[in-house]
């Protein structure tokens, strides 16, 4: 009997070790040796005097791999509630994901750290990733800063604009664990190191960010608008210093879908008889004594009426723009 035992107990190491080992050690490998993404860090963004207007700051991720050890339905009907999802949808998404890198929750608050770490679930393998904090960005206004999506890629504003300068590169290692899903080390030099994301400075400058902010909303609620927009620029270089728009109705968490001071279009209006003063003085064709009629408020122009806010006779250059003549600014366009 004993000779029968030990002959079936080297027939099986025989089997394991030299007829099955290319195929064990495949498994093997499947189960310790896994690629795992390494992110890179998403550039800083800086002010004129380089204060930071845009930072990285880390939070805890949690990920897995599905397989029969971990199934895709038990990691649903964990972590769907904590994204808010339908468990449902989660595990159909999950399963077919077998044995693949997958994130199970990103960047998720200290309290729902805390509570998958009470877990103890075998396979799930924490990490820390980042997340895009706006210092000088207060509830309610929006900059030229724009905001990044749940992958750290750039969505709005200056943020997409400069995406490919300030995402970077994310790099891939080697996840080390054993059979039991203890985690050992992820080597990077197997994979490819993250190339973090180049730095942007901006002509903004902060303290006029902030005391345009502070003036407008100001304006707002005194006479009781829906919204305010401005802008502080250099004269000399054309940069922009400050740019600001108030929306005081918008949710407190709500992200900043836009700065309408960039996406909207708006009129011109009377900004617009600058360009006709300006293009008459240059051709040398103006002077600020001379004097135009200003029709008592009404003009005509190809046949169509022009008419002022208030009735002007004779006025001179100077006057007509002092007080924004429609029928003057027409004249001398039209000279």
């Amino acid at each position: 009997i004993a000779f029968c035992v030990w002959g079936a107990v080297w027939a099986r190491a025989l089997q394991l070790q030299v007829l099955d080992d290319d195929q064990l050690l495949a498994v093997a490998q499947q189960q310790s040796d896994r690629r795992v993404v390494m992110p890179a860090r998403r550039g800083e963004i800086m002010d004129r005097e380089g204060r930071l207007l845009a930072i990285n700051v880390a939070a805890r991720s949690y990920f897995a791999y599905p397989d029969s050890l971990v199934p895709a339905r038990e990691l649903a009907q964990r972590f769907a509630p904590l994204r808010g999802m339908n468990v449902r949808t989660v595990s159909r998404d999950w399963h077919e994901r077998q044995n693949k890198f997958t994130w199970m929750i990103r960047r998720c608050t200290a309290e729902a750290s805390e509570q998958i770490e009470s877990w103890e679930l075998q396979g799930i393998f924490p990490t820390w990733e980042y997340e895009r904090v706006y210092p000088h960005v207060l509830p309610g206004f929006s900059g030229p800063l724009g905001f990044v999506n749940d992958t750290m890629g750039g969505a709005a504003g200056l943020e997409l604009f400069y995406n490919d300068l300030l995402q970077g590169q994310d790099g891939e290692g080697v996840f080390i664990a054993d059979a039991t899903g203890r985690r050992f080390a992820v080597d990077p030099i197997a994979g490819h190191k993250p190339v973090p994301g180049a730095k942007l400075r901006l002509t903004i400058d902060a303290r006029w960010q902030s005391i345009l902010g502070e003036e407008l909303m100001a304006a707002v609620e005194k006479w009781k608008a829906k919204g305010g927009m401005g802008l502080i620029m250099n004269p000399h270089t054309g940069g922009i210093l400050a740019m600001v728009d108030v929306d005081p109705a918008r949710p407190e968490n709500s992200p900043i879908l836009k700065s309408r001071l960039i996406s909207d279009v708006f009129e011109p209006g009377s900004t617009f008889k600058l360009v006709p003063f300006a293009g008459a003085f240059a051709d040398g064709d103006l002077e600020l004594n001379q004097y135009f009629d200003g029709g008592m408020g009404v003009g005509y122009f190809n046949g169509r009426p022009i008419k002022d806010d208030k009735k002007h006779g004779v006025i001179s250059t100077e006057e007509a723009f002092v007080l924004s003549s429609n029928i003057v600014t027409g004249r001398i366009a039209n000279r």
